[in-house]
Parts: C-alpha cells; structure tokens; sequence
C-alpha cells in the first residue's frame, strides 16, 4: 500500500486512479482525514494481499496506538440525535 499526503502534493484523479491500478492507495488529507483508495473488483486479492503487507500491518499497528477514538456511547449518541432532528 502506497500513502499520499495530499497536502504535499496535488495528484489529478485520473493519476490516482492509475495509481490505484497498482496497489491499494491510503490518501490523507491536511485535515487529518484518511481514505483507501482501492479497485473494488479484485477485493479478494486486495485481502490477501494486505494480509501479508509488512506496511498495512504497520499502518494497522500506529492505528492503534493513536488517540483519535470515539467512545462508543458518544457514536450512538449522536446518531439517536440525528433521528429526533
């Protein structure tokens, strides 16, 4: 899996999309967001092929050691907010 920083570098769509041809892209954005970007007609070989990816297990690894989560209780209640809007 390749990681671009699109806050580095602008890529056209159509280049990440050739990128994406290749191997599975992780994108992040200046705003700290993350995005996989990957065909979806060979999920299967994805699978595999991310389950022996030395680098997606890194990338896996630093996931969980990050701070960024979201309790449970606060995901259920915002989305109970979102039904009585």
């Amino acid at each position: 899996m390749k990681t671009i920083d699109l806050s580095r570098e602008r890529i056209p769509i159509e280049k990440l999309l050739d990128l994406a041809r290749k191997e599975p892209l992780l994108l992040l954005t200046g705003e700290g967001e993350e995005f996989l970007l990957s065909g979806a007609d060979d999920f299967d070989q994805e699978v595999e092929a991310l389950r022996s990816s030395e680098a997606f297990h890194h990338f896996l690894d630093e996931r969980s050691r990050s701070g960024r989560r979201i309790p449970l209780e606060d995901i259920q209640r915002e989305l109970s907010d979102r039904e009585t809007d």
